[in-house]
């Protein structure tokens, strides 16, 4: 594991400030399927694109490898599972109570 640059600590503090997951990390992947940008000369393979969530919908993120977008990033993928039912109640419970 590398140690955190400047960019990975602010994106660190950004998460932690507003309760934020980082999605990238939750679910376990190999190295080879984690990357999501190559330098220019195809030597250094980073993780530079990254998907923010509360963690309450998203059940997996991972790194489409087959589609090619004639760039140097992959494409990143979130899948989620939202209940409306739930949702909907959470929202609810949420509003303040009218005023008398």
């Amino acid at each position: 594991m590398e140690p955190r640059n400047e960019s990975g600590e602010l994106l660190a503090t950004l998460c932690e400030s507003n309760r934020l997951w980082h999605m990238n990390s939750q679910f376990g992947k190999p190295s080879h399927r984690r990357w999501t940008h190559i330098s220019p000369n195809k030597l250094h393979k980073h993780e530079i694109d990254h998907i923010l969530a509360n963690g309450k919908f998203v059940t997996d993120v991972s790194v489409v490898p087959s589609i090619t977008t004639g760039s140097d990033h992959r494409l990143l993928r979130g899948n989620l599972h939202f209940n409306t039912k739930i949702a909907r109640f959470e929202q609810v419970k949420r509003r303040k109570p009218p005023k008398t």
